[in-house]
């Protein structure tokens, strides 16, 4: 079995290059660097007024809020969604998420690929200054202290 607990990798923290009080932090708890062969997880975290910009991802994705409260939306359509909810962001469907709430929210989204794509169409993520993210590359993952088990 692969084993990970939330918070012992990386999580980085970022803002869309518009908006730097809009920040929120992110991580990979597992993927293909962690010996995933289909699937991985990526932890994020949502201060209150914090968002993740609309973007589409390679892969479809459940989320589950584990604290807090958040408004996601796809498309056109928004879900208020608190601890204990979970929701799913069709792969390639442009999606966002901004915490609603008083208090951090911290959110779990596991995907349907063990390596992903992120696009951000309306700005470029910072510090990476790039509109386009994903799961580390290899190089990266292992100097970030990745390993199979």
């Amino acid at each position: 079995m692969i084993v990970a607990k939330l918070g012992d990798h990386p999580i980085d923290l970022l803002n869309p290059a518009d908006q730097e009080d809009a920040k929120f932090q992110a991580g990979w708890a597992m993927f293909y660097a962690t010996g995933n062969l289909a699937t991985s997880a990526l932890l994020t975290v949502l201060e209150p007024g914090g968002r993740i910009p609309t973007h589409s991802d390679s892969a479809e994705e459940i989320i589950l809020v584990l604290e807090g409260t958040i408004e996601a939306q796809v498309g056109d359509e928004k879900t208020t969604l608190e601890a204990g909810m979970m929701g799913v962001n069709p792969a390639l469907e442009l999606h966002s998420m901004v915490n609603v709430g008083t208090t951090t929210s911290r959110v779990v989204g596991f995907m349907a690929s063990n390596a992903i794509v992120s696009e951000f169409p309306e700005a470029a993520i910072m510090p990476l200054n790039s509109k386009v993210i994903g799961t580390p590359p290899p190089e990266a993952a292992a100097q970030l202290g990745y390993k199979k088990p």
